[in-house]
């Protein structure tokens, strides 16, 4: 006996919707299928009525019914086909995921929202001015070193803003952080063979067998990043909640971010087969109800073309791991995500022949019609500072014999594996890793940062810690006082790209003299001013940067020795500066050198100058 009604609803909106009487539900069939819908107390979790659903609430494969006279801040519901038990594909909160690693997930009904978003406004960043940083929400705060009272949890993330604003961040993206399944299962074991007597001994030992069995395989381990074939993109991760409700937990930190000139990006993925109409509903209910700024979508049945010519998300920044259907004339919020970058200049890094003409690509790779993310580091791989400290992987704990994770990382240790105490070593690695971050931020495209790099974090050469929900892979935030060096030397370099018109440039660099001011906007240099050295052995190369009267001059030597480099002769009125060495890190206050024809660079070392005004008598000097 129930004492709610249910009539026949809207087949669209999918998912819930609330109505005047009640609560609209459309959910989707396989052709063919009939629906019945469970519904639960959220206090016991008892099932407390299932409902078959007729065909005169179906239209195609929708069922579509309108429920009213329910108390629905009492109870749950899910849906079964005849075949499974599933939740609302569309669900905008689950029940029975508040805690990691437990999951019970039945869908909650949607609550009228009355959050209180107060003068709240997008930064609209511009695509060549963002420093990226990705964030895995759990593993950022989750160590007890974070000192947060919301560890590994969205709450976490905003206690941590003042930390992102004295770094130079101005735009977050988290990894999954929709509501997906945690839990990695095996298929229970399927025996045959013969029926044995009930009362016999060998079948006493045979269910005894089963039952370890069983009990052993029930889980096997942690699906830590979240990129799962089955997730429930329209719900905030509840696990992800210090307070209990993902949804304002959410809210909150979009709010708190965007109050301190930070956007959030999304990364969502989507598995083979994905219905097209769902992924754009996804990206519109998030940008609608959450205000995020952007959405990093990876799969492989991606709709660009449905998302990139949607009019509802024309100011929202799109990032793609391909753009092969971009609209002619497209905006520049959307943006290319790829691992050559990545790959190229961890090439050079490590000294490898025949990349310097990949690198200058790289360089300059700014396109008109889309932007680029460039990173030498990502969540699949190893972190940078095991990228100059390992030459192989070591997924032991990974439970798969080292077998999982890529075998080419492109890395170098500097001749020993894993930790050293030796000081050469130690600092060649500094050095190493301050090459990397060299590339990155005075490349053309935006700057991605993987949180935990800028103090040194370490996952002790695990390339693929999918399974990790441990000190492996959450931050260990004492390493940056251990590491503080690096930590300056980041907070000072996203503070000189941020500061720059030459590296902040929304046009495509130019080898020509756009601007007709007697000098190309990009030229390199080898030991003779304006011949560069491109030969597969060659690996230096200097690169002059120029843009309305500023000067800007990067020497970068991945030679183990020292090489030298012809400067260009700046106009009257200018001498070079010497601003940054990655064998020191940026200087205080620039140092005007006293040969203004040559610089001599160290071993894999990058050095970077700035063309000064002088007085005339300095000049004369």
């Amino acid at each position: 006996m129930r004492d709610f009604e249910i009539t026949r609803g809207r087949p669209y909106p999918m998912g819930p919707s609330i109505t005047e009487g009640g609560v609209n539900l459309a959910v989707a069939v396989k052709p063919g299928r009939a629906l019945v819908l469970c519904i639960y107390s959220l206090k016991d979790g008892r099932r407390l009525h299932r409902i078959p659903l007729g065909e005169e609430l179906r239209t195609g494969d929708v069922f579509a019914l309108h429920i009213s006279g329910l108390d629905f801040s009492k109870v749950s519901y899910s849906f079964y086909d005849g075949a499974k038990v599933f939740c609302d594909p569309y669900s905008t909160a689950l029940a029975g995921c508040e805690k990691w690693g437990i999951r019970k997930e039945r869908s909650l009904f949607p609550k009228k929202d009355d959050y209180d978003w107060g003068n709240e406004k997008k930064p609209s960043i511009p695509l060549e001015k963002c420093i990226q940083y990705t964030i895995h929400v759990r593993g950022f705060t989750r160590h007890t070193s974070s000192n947060v009272k919301y560890r590994g949890c969205f709450e976490g993330i905003m206690e941590k803003i003042s930390y992102l604003k004295d770094l130079g961040i101005n735009q977050i993206e988290l990894m999954p952080a929709y509501d997906f399944n945690e839990i990695i299962r095996r298929p229970q074991p399927v025996r045959s063979g013969v029926r044995l007597p009930e009362d016999s001994e060998e079948a006493t030992a045979l269910q005894e067998v089963l039952k370890q069995e069983k009990k052993a395989l029930r889980r096997i381990g942690t699906n830590y990043w979240g990129y799962t074939d089955e997730a429930y993109y329209f719900s905030p991760k509840a696990a992800y909640s210090g307070t209990g409700n993902a949804s304002r937990s959410m809210k909150d930190l979009v709010k708190a971010l965007h109050e301190n000139g930070i956007e959030l990006i999304m990364q969502f993925y989507f598995p083979e087969k994905t219905l097209p109409q769902l992924i754009v509903d996804c990206i519109r209910y998030w940008v609608l109800e959450y205000r995020i700024d952007g959405a990093c979508i990876m799969g492989t049945d991606i709709p660009e073309g449905l998302i990139l010519t949607d009019p509802l998300l024309a100011d929202t920044k799109i990032y793609l791991r391909s753009l092969e259907a971009l609209p002619e004339g497209h905006r520049r919020n959307t943006a290319l995500v790829q691992d050559g970058f990545m790959y190229d200049m961890r090439r050079y890094l490590k000294s490898d022949e025949d990349m310097l003409r990949s690198f200058v690509t790289h360089q300059l790779d700014n396109p008109e019609k889309h932007g680029v993310i460039n990173f030498i580091t990502n969540y699949y791989g190893f972190t940078l500072a095991d990228l100059v400290s390992y030459d192989r992987k070591h997924n032991e704990d990974n439970g798969e014999e080292n077998r999982d994770g890529t075998d080419y990382n492109f890395s170098w240790n500097c001749g020993v594996e894993g930790k050293s105490r030796r000081k050469y070593i130690r600092l060649l690695r500094r050095r190493q890793v301050f090459n990397a971050l060299s590339f990155l931020f005075m490349s053309a495209g935006m700057p991605k940062l993987m949180a935990g790099d800028e103090f040194g974090n370490s996952q002790n050469g695990n390339n693929n810690a999918y399974c990790q929900d441990n000190a492996v892979t959450w931050l260990d935030w004492r390493d940056i006082d251990k590491n503080r060096e690096l930590f300056d030397f980041v907070k000072s370099f996203i503070k000189y790209r941020t500061g720059s018109s030459l590296l902040c440039n929304s046009r495509p660099r130019s080898l020509s003299d756009r601007n007709a001011v007697g000098y190309p906007e990009v030229s390199y240099h080898g030991d003779q001013a304006w011949y560069p050295h491109f030969e597969s052995y060659s690996r230096s190369l200097g690169c002059m940067y120029t843009c309305r009267g500023e000067f800007l001059f990067a020497a970068y030597n991945m030679y183990w020795i020292e090489e030298k480099f012809a400067l260009p002769k700046l106009p009257k009125g200018k001498k070079w500066s010497v601003v940054m060495k990655t064998s020191e890190g940026f200087f205080e206050k620039g140092e005007i050198m006293a040969d203004q024809e040559n610089l001599y660079v160290s071993g894999r070392t990058v050095v970077l100058l700035e063309g000064v005004d002088v007085e005339e008598d300095d000049e004369d000097s």
